[in-house]
Order: structure tokens, then C-alpha cells, then sequence
């Protein structure tokens, strides 16, 4: 008998699951031996073997390459992170460590799975549509992050260039491009989509069923269309500004210095690679939590008061940390204004006194606007954070007599000022500015205030009732501050918003004939529509928000203490 056959009839038997002995009975009513079985499966068995041991040892080899070179572009994110916030990043470098940002943030969200938190069923295809067309209404950042660093860059000069030389026409189109997409998906999603128990749609409507008549259907459009452009503007867009641009420096820096610190008191515990996916992956690991929040009935409005409440931390990176260091963001301290740092400031002002209780006061006084910003910029993530989390936090009296002090000198002394940011619309600057300026002469006597106040909240704290007093009293001036903030920004936005209205309907990119012209006003009138669906989306999300999160704080009042 031919013994590759056998070798056929074995490899045969083997995948479909035939046990040995049958196997056995079966091949020596062929005319095989019982030997020559037995050898033919040891044979199979050992070649088996020898392939699996290879496949796995390829499956080790390339996971552990993929591995690493994951690492590496983690490291290189971290380092080039590290220079940017020192200012020794070169230009060309900085928009590789962009473009790296915007991909990982980019790849997150796809990540999330949009379509399961909208209306809690996965669906890849409705994932990679929704990603696109965020992504196409996004060209507008690329274009003014090209116009704000062309000139520091060198070997990427023209192809910044040729998208400043194009950004009207860029601009334009992706903006249409894209609103066009968001108002079909939002059609197709309301005509196609069942949504599942829990999702943002389900949040929105008891319905899990498709619309049964025409109203029904524009209602649930308009819903989805609405989700979708929320999400847009207060989470996308905000996302890849801030993770990519604005903070993801400051970020990257805070965490390894937090890390480092965990390492030196538990370096036992740590690992390398642990160690590389922790800090490189600081912001990215919290937003998948967050999103989540937005499926559930009882914690969507949290999710909402959250998104407020990051505009403060943001700024923190952008302004406040800038200021202490004396290493600016260039890409925010071009606005008009004064941005000098604080301890530049600090140091000119010194200079011109020449008592030395004086210079003292002066430089107490700086420090008690810096914790006063501080403390009031991260009030609302803390009130935030205890609802979030259902567990008391414990106030020292100490930071709450601090609290206190550090408040009255920033608001009666200052030397940080809020404004709001009003910029042509082409440079698509939107938000809060923080202004420096020099101390006031009055403010000796704002401090002998704020160290009697200190003292006299510090000493009353003892008493339980007093101390819940002043953390009533501390939370209602930093939710007031809180508003104040929030106005400015939607101050800003609604400035922009507006402008953009006007100025849309002045474009004029086609060729001078009729049909054209016709197309073209179409075409701004559109997107003049779709300004104003934005501009109220704010308008509903800021005022909302604000009474929303007024709302939450009374309700977790008590869990302050």
C-alpha cells in the first residue's frame, strides 16, 4: 500500500475528529497494517508539533516586534512631549508629534464605537462613516494650524504653504462636505437604525423601534442629527484640539512627574512597559470612561456637566501652567492681549520696590492669585468628580482657609484677568482668554484682609457646622466664578458662530455664471443653516449645562465635608 495515501487517510481522520481506534478498524479493512497506523500517526504527530512550535514561535516573535515598536512610538511621543513644553521641539517635529496625537486620538474614538453609544448596537461601517465625517469637518483645524505655524517650520514650509495658499477653498469644501454627510447619516441612522437599551438615542426617546409614520421619522432624524452634532462640537472637535494642541504637552508632563513620584516610593511594583502605556496613554485612557457616561439615563447629564467642567482644566494647561514656567504656547499667546508670565512679572515688579516687607507682600500676593485661579478652576472638576465617584471627599481645614484667603486677593488684587476671545474667523481662535498684568498698589491691604479671613475660617472650622457653612459658602463662589467663565465662553463661540453667518454668505469661489452663482448661494445659504444649527447647539449646551451643573452641586453638596 502507498504510504502517502496513509499519511492522507490519517490527516484525514485527525481533522474531522475520528477517534484512533476507529481510525485503526477503518484503514486496516483497506488492507493496512496495524503497525504501519500506529507509525503513520506518530509521524503526523511529530510534524504537527514541529509546525505548531514554529507558528507559535513566529506568533511570539512578531507580537513581541509589534510590541515593541509600539513602545518606541510611546517613548517618542513622551520625549517629543517633554521639548515642546520646554520650547525645544523644532517645528517639523512638532506636527509629526501632531499628527501622532490626532491619529491615537482619532483611532480612540473610532475605539469608543460611536454607533453603539448612539444607539447601542456595533456596527463598524456606521463607526468608520461617522469618523470620516467628523473627520472631513475638521479640515478647518488643519488649515489654522497650518496659518499659525508655517513660519516655524522648515522642511514642511511649503506643504504648509500650499494649504494656507488653498485654505479658502479647503475650508469651504470640507465644511459643506462635511455638513452634507452629518444631515444624510442622520437620515439614513433614522430610516435604518433600531436602537438597543442602553444608548444616548434610547436616553432621548422610550422608542426602540423604527418610525412607523412620517413625523415619527423627522423626529427621530432630528434627534439623531442633533446627538451627532453635539458630539461634534463638544466632544470631537474639543478632543482632538486639546489632546492634540493645547494641552497634550503639559499632559504628558504632569503624568510622568506623577509617575516618576509612584515610582520612587513603589518602584518594585513597576514595570517598564507599564510605565510607557501609563503616561503616553494619560489622556486617552480617561475618555473611553467618560463617553460611556452618555449611554445611561442616570449618568448622561453628569456626562454633560463633565464636558463643562473640562473647559477649566484645559485652560490650566493652556494659561496657568504656562505662567508659572515662563514656557508659553505659542499657538494661544499670539492673541492680542497681555500674556507675560507671572514670574516675569514677579521679578520687574520686585525690582521697583525697595522695602523688603513690601517685596514680601507683593510676591505672597502672586502666589495667593496662582492657588486662587487654581483652586477655583478645579472646584467644579472636584464637585464633579464626588458625584461621579458617589464618595465623600474630606476638606482640610487648612486648604479651605487657603480657599478663602487666596480668593479674596485674586479677586480684590489681581494680577490674572478673564476675557473672552474675539479673533478674525479665519484664525478659528474660540474661548476664554487669561490676561496677566501687574500687582495694584492697593494690595497690602487686600492682604492683611485675606490673612484675617484665613484665620478666622481656619479657627471656625473646628466647629462642624461652621466648616459645612464655608464649604457651602466656597462652593457657591466657585460655581459662581464658574459661570462667569462659561458666559465668556459662549460669549466667544457665539461671536464666532455669528461672524461666520456673515461671512459665508460673501463667498464667492465658483466661476461668474449664472448657474454657478446659483449653486454657490445655495451652497452658503447652507452653510450659513449650518452656523446657526451650531450656534444653537451652543447656545442650548452652554445655558444648559450651567443650570445643569448648578442642579448637581446642590445635589452633592453633601458629600463634601
Amino acid at each position: 500500500m502507498n504510504s502517502d495515501m496513509l499519511a492522507e487517510h490519517i490527516k484525514k481522520s485527525i481533522k474531522s475528529g475520528i477517534s484512533k481506534k476507529k481510525t485503526v478498524y477503518y484503514l486496516r479493512g483497506l488492507g493496512y497494517s496495524k503497525q504501519k497506523i500506529v507509525a503513520g500517526y506518530d509521524e503526523y504527530h511529530k510534524k504537527h508539533n514541529i509546525l505548531q512550535k514554529a507558528h507559535h514561535r513566529a506568533h511570539f516573535i512578531t507580537s513581541k516586534t509589534g510590541m515593541y515598536i509600539e513602545e518606541l512610538i510611546l517613548f517618542a511621543i513622551i520625549v517629543m512631549s517633554v521639548l515642546d513644553f520646554l520650547n525645544y521641539l523644532p517645528g517639523d517635529i512638532d506636527i509629526v508629534k501632531k499628527v501622532l496625537s490626532w491619529t491615537a486620538v482619532g483611532y480612540l474614538i473610532y475605539k469608543v464605537q460611536l454607533s453603539n453609544i448612539f444607539f447601542g448596537e456595533h456596527n463598524k461601517r456606521h463607526d468608520k462613516l461617522i469618523l470620516i465625517t467628523f473627520l472631513i469637518l475638521i479640515v478647518k483645524k488643519v488649515v489654522h494650524y497650518s496659518i499659525r505655524v508655517r513660519e516655524e517650520t522648515t522642511l514642511l514650509y511649503y506643504f504648509h504653504d500650499l494649504i494656507i495658499s488653498n485654505a479658502a477653498i479647503l475650508e469651504y469644501t470640507a465644511l459643506i462636505a462635511g455638513s452634507i454627510l452629518l444631515f444624510v447619516l442622520a437620515f439614513y441612522f433614522a430610516i435604518t437604525v433600531e436602537p438597543r437599551y442602553p444608548s444616548v438615542l434610547t436616553v432621548m426617546h422610550n422608542s426602540v423601534n423604527r418610525p412607523k409614520n412620517p413625523l415619527e421619522l423627522i423626529t427621530r432624524f432630528l434627534s439623531i442629527f442633533f446627538i451627532m452634532t453635539l458630539f461634534y462640537l463638544f466632544v470631537f472637535d474639543p478632543l482632538m484640539e486639546w489632546i492634540a494642541i493645547a494641552v497634550d504637552a503639559p499632559l504628558i508632563v504632569i503624568a510622568l512627574f506623577v509617575y516618576i513620584f509612584l515610582f520612587a516610593k513603589h518602584a518594585n511594583k513597576f514595570h517598564a512597559e507599564s510605565f510607557l502605556y501609563k503616561v503616553g496613554t494619560v489622556g486617552e485612557r480617561s475618555i473611553e470612561k467618560f463617553i460611556e457616561l452618555f449611554k445611561y439615563r442616570d449618568t448622561f447629564f453628569l456626562g454633560i456637566t463633565g464636558l463643562i467642567g473640562l473647559h477649566l482644566l484645559v485652560d490650566i494647561g493652556v494659561f496657568i501652567i504656562p505662567y508659572i514656567t515662563g514656557l508659553g504656547n505659542a499657538l494661544y499667546f499670539e492673541l492680542t492681549g497681555a500674556h507675560t508670565p507671572l514670574v516675569k512679572l514677579l521679578i520687574g515688579q520686585l525690582q521697583n520696590t525697595t522695602l523688603l516687607i513690601d517685596k514680601i507682600f507683593i510676591s505672597i500676593a502672586y502666589l495667593f492669585n496662582v492657588i486662587g485661579i487654581i483652586m477655583l478652576f478645579i472646584m467644579p472638576s472636584l464637585t464633579w468628580y464626588v458625584l461621579y465617584t458617589k464618595k465623600k471627599i474630606f476638606i482640610p481645614k487648612s486648604l479651605l482657609a487657603l480657599f478663602f484667603a487666596s480668593t479674596i486677593v485674586l479677586l480684590f488684587a489681581p494680577v490674572l484677568k478673564l476675557s473672552y476671545i474675539k479673533r478674525p474667523i479665519t484664525e478659528g481662535f474660540i474661548g476664554v482668554d487669561i490676561q496677566t498684568m501687574t500687582l495694584a498698589t492697593n494690595a497690602m491691604l487686600i492682604l492683611f484682609i485675606a490673612f484675617g479671613v484665613m484665620a478666622f475660617v481656619y479657627a471656625l472650622s473646628y466647629l462642624r457646622f461652621a466648616k459645612k457653612t464655608f464649604l457651602v459658602i466656597g462652593t457657591i463662589i466657585a460655581t459662581s466664578i464658574f459661570g462667569y467663565y462659561i458666559y465668556f465662553y459662549f460669549l466667544s463661540t457665539a461671536t464666532f458662530y455669528l461672524d461666520s453667518m456673515i461671512a459665508v454668505q460673501n463667498v464667492q469661489l465658483l466661476a461668474n455664471v449664472w448657474l454657478l452663482s446659483f449653486v454657490q448661494s445655495q451652497a452658503n445659504s447652507f452653510l450659513a443653516s449650518t452656523f446657526a444649527v451650531f450656534l444653537f447647539a451652543s447656545t442650548l449646551f452652554y445655558t444648559g449645562g450651567v443650570v445643569l451643573f448648578l442642579l448637581e452641586v446642590i445635589r452633592g453638596a453633601h458629600l463634601l465635608e
